[in-house]
């Protein structure tokens, strides 16, 4: 199986997906960005908005063609900087 090459940046990693996928991603990002002011970037081969470190990251794809939408969460006090991810 060949892999593919990520995205260079935010607009390619959209205009790279097809049919209800891209629909999809494009709903979310325009709602992402409408909202807190968040940098929009590609890590780990995916869309990633930061503020002081990730907050939130956007998959399309995969063998089921899912699109994951998963948000950081801090565990503990502001103070400490215990965080996960988890899937909305």
């Amino acid at each position: 199986m060949k892999k593919s090459t990520p995205a260079t940046n935010p607009d390619a990693y959209v205009a790279a997906l097809t049919g209800w996928q891209h629909t999809c991603v494009e709903s979310l990002r325009a709602a992402v960005r409408s909202g807190a002011k968040l940098d929009e970037a590609i890590k780990w081969g995916h869309l990633v908005y930061l503020s002081n470190g990730p907050v939130l990251l956007i998959r399309a794809g995969g063998r089921t063609g899912v699109i994951r939408f998963l948000a950081r969460q801090a565990l503990a006090s502001p103070e400490s900087p215990s965080q996960t991810w988890r899937q909305i």
